[in-house]
């Protein structure tokens, strides 16, 4: 694939998500990240010699948590793009579908960049032995058809990933184990500045071992991984059927990462 066509595809993903293709023959997009409408804004002219004024929209001088919103539209560019209407072809173009990785990749970034996010939660235990700490990268939309698509763009990259119901009528796409979201950065990433640091802050709190585990505990858990060959979670199940029980997360970071305990610690 061209260096074109990878940036098309970014173009579409982003479209597809934050854009419309409007019935009065424009193409609308909208974002409260400024990097992201100038890198739409960039790859237009890149790509058709289109020069587009972004409208800034300012929803409150009052309160700090409501963000501006930046604007653009053209009908040029609804000409040059109206054959990827998604209302006129199967969700996503062929040439995405039919891509190599970078074109692919290129594609989920425009797409997660604009409805998708990274969220890493502690969740305190009531036995205060140790914080569960929980990490996902979420997808969301209500066209189902368009997360399958998503789902199915992201198991060709080899990155795993389930379609769950969300609030009310809304659905996403989510990445839960280390192996996928270490996978999506290094495949994927975003563009948005704020997410991609989230995303590295996700990453590293795999680091983050809970310190209650003995040296023990650690090799018990190895040697599970090195003979029998299976995941964290099976792994979990199968400790939890001798009575211990340790969170999935700190059991993947000891198998993926590579993080070992010596002597009750960390190296």
């Amino acid at each position: 694939m061209t260096e074109e066509q990878v940036k098309l595809a970014y173009l579409l993903g982003a479209l597809y998500g934050d854009g419309c293709f409007s019935k009065e023959g424009k193409v609308r997009f909208s974002s409260t990240d400024r990097e992201f409408i100038d890198e739409v804004s960039k790859i237009v002219k890149e790509l058709f010699k289109i020069e587009l004024n972004i409208r800034i929209n300012r929803l409150s001088l009052k309160n700090p948590k409501w963000r501006d919103s930046f604007e653009l539209s053209s009908r040029r560019l609804y000409k040059l793009l109206s054959k990827f209407n998604p209302e006129n072809i199967d969700v996503i173009p062929n040439f995405i579908e039919s891509g190599d990785i970078k074109t692919k990749a290129s594609f989920i970034r425009g797409y997660f960049d604009a409805e998708g996010g990274v969220y890493l939660t502690t969740i305190k235990r009531k036995d205060r032995l140790y914080n569960q700490i929980t990490r996902h990268i979420k997808c969301f939309s209500n066209n189902t058809r368009m997360l399958e698509k998503i789902k199915d763009l992201l198991n060709q990259l080899q990155i795993k990933s389930s379609i769950f119901k969300g609030k009310k009528d809304n659905f996403y796409v989510g990445l839960w184990n280390y192996q996928s979201i270490k996978r999506f950065n290094e495949l994927i990433g975003f563009i948005i500045k704020r997410k991609q640091l989230a995303l590295v802050s996700t990453l590293d709190s795999y680091k983050v071992i809970q310190n209650r585990w003995d040296i023990k505990t650690y090799q018990t858990v190895m040697s599970l991984r090195n003979k029998e060959k299976i995941g964290a979670k099976r792994i979990k199940y199968k400790l939890l059927s001798n009575g211990i029980n340790i969170p999935q997360p700190t059991i993947e970071a000891w198998i993926y990462n590579r993080y070992k305990i010596t002597q009750n610690k960390e190296v």
